[in-house]
C-alpha cells in the first residue's frame, strides 16, 4: 500500500508540475503519443458516476458527480483513496487502465467520455463531458 501511495503522490506531482512528456500507466510504459494526439483529448471531464454493482465495502457511493483529467494525452482518475488510474489515451480515444485489482475501460468520442470501472467488489459506470482545456 505504501508503494501505491508513493506512486499516487508521484503522479499527482507530475500532473501539477505540467504533466508528463511520455504516456504511461501504473502497469508499464506505453508508446508516446505525438504532440497532436496528446493534445486532442487534454482537459477536464465532469459528469456522472453511477454504481452498477456492489458486493463489498469500498465502492463509491451509488450516484455522484466527479472529474477526470487528461494532460499530455494521459488520463488521471482517483477512483477511491487507494486506486489511481493513469492511462494513455490512444489516438482513437480508447482508455484501458489497471490499478491493483481494478480495471478501467472506456473511450472519449468528441467531447464525451464513457467508461466502466470493474473491481472484485464493485462495478461503476462513468459518463462525463468535456468542460475545460487546461493545456
Amino acid at each position: 500500500m505504501a508503494k501505491q501511495v508513493r506512486i499516487a503522490v508521484f503522479a499527482a506531482t507530475a500532473l501539477l508540475l505540467g504533466g508528463c512528456q511520455t504516456a504511461f500507466n501504473l502497469v508499464g510504459v506505453a508508446k508516446p503519443l505525438s504532440a497532436g494526439e496528446a493534445r486532442a483529448y487534454n482537459g477536464s471531464y465532469q459528469g456522472d458516476i453511477s454504481q452498477v454493482a456492489a458486493t463489498g465495502p469500498g465502492c463509491p457511493k451509488e450516484h455522484g458527480e466527479g472529474v477526470i483529467m487528461v494532460g499530455d494525452g494521459v488520463l488521471w482518475y482517483a477512483y477511491n483513496p487507494v486506486t489511481l488510474f493513469t492511462s494513455p489515451v490512444s489516438y482513437d480515444g480508447t482508455i484501458d487502465a489497471v490499478s491493483g485489482t481494478s480495471h478501467m475501460t472506456g473511450r472519449i468520442v468528441g467531447d464525451h467520455l464513457e467508461a466502466t470501472v470493474k473491481s472484485p467488489a464493485c462495478q461503476t459506470q462513468i459518463s462525463m463531458d468535456y468542460i475545460l482545456n487546461h493545456s
